[in-house]
C-alpha cells in the first residue's frame, strides 16, 4: 500500500478525535484491559493504540514518518480482521464485558482507535 493510500485509509477507519479522547479517559481504564480474546491475562490487549492513533490524526500528512505509515497500516488491517466479526459469528469476542454491553470486539476495536462497530 502506498503512503498516501494507507493516509487514506487510516482518515477512513479511524474513529472522531472525541470519540478517543473520551474513550482513552482514565475512567474506562478497567474496561479497556478487558480487549484480550484469550483466556491468558499476559495477552496484550492493545490499549495504548487508541492514543498513537490520536497522535497521528493529530498530525499533518507533511509530518507523518515511516513509522506513522507503518503504524497507520497496522490499524487499517486490524479495522479489515475485526469487520469479519459479527455477533452472529461464534467466536469469543463476541462475549459481552460485565454490564458494558460490549463485546471485547468492540473493546478491542475501541483500544485501536476504531469506532465499536464497523461502518459498511
Amino acid at each position: 500500500m502506498e503512503q498516501k493510500e494507507t493516509y487514506q485509509e487510516f482518515h477512513s477507519v479511524a474513529d472522531t478525535k472525541t470519540h478517543i479522547k473520551a474513550w482513552t479517559d482514565k475512567s474506562n481504564d478497567d474496561l479497556r484491559g478487558h480487549a484480550s480474546l484469550g483466556d491468558d491475562a499476559k495477552t496484550p490487549s492493545g490499549r495504548h493504540h487508541a492514543e498513537r492513533v490520536l497522535e497521528l490524526l493529530e498530525k499533518k500528512e507533511t509530518e507523518w514518518n515511516n513509522e506513522d505509515y507503518i503504524f497507520a497500516a497496522r490499524v487499517v488491517n486490524y479495522a479489515k480482521r475485526s469487520a469479519g466479526i459479527s455477533k452472529e459469528h461464534g467466536h469469543n469476542a463476541n462475549s459481552e464485558v460485565g454490564d458494558s454491553k460490549m463485546t471485547k470486539n468492540e473493546i478491542a476495536r475501541r483500544n485501536w482507535g476504531l469506532p465499536s462497530t464497523p461502518s459498511d
